[in-house]
């Protein structure tokens, strides 16, 4: 769906094929393309929440176990470890 407007763009392009109204058709195939797989995305998106739970996680905390867990090694310890 998505592919093949562009590949007829590109041929055409290579050809010296390629006029306004080629031009425009393929645009709007490409537009109507990622428009629904955008929805079909959305649903997948929406269907997983419903069934899953919507709960978003703590972004805060799990930057501060990240941080807790690799604060012991600093860059310079990184450099030594790399030289040798």
């Amino acid at each position: 769906m998505l592919i093949k407007p562009i590949h007829v763009i590109i041929i055409a392009f290579g050809n010296d094929m390629l006029t306004l109204p080629l031009l425009l058709k393929s645009i709007i195939k490409i537009a109507f393309s990622t428009t629904f797989a955008g929805l079909v995305w959305c649903i997948g998106y929406i269907g997983y929440n419903f069934f899953k739970g919507n709960e978003d996680p703590d972004w805060a905390a799990i930057e501060a176990r990240f941080r807790n867990k690799h604060s012991d090694t600093t860059n310079e310890d990184l450099l030594k470890e790399r030289e040798v």
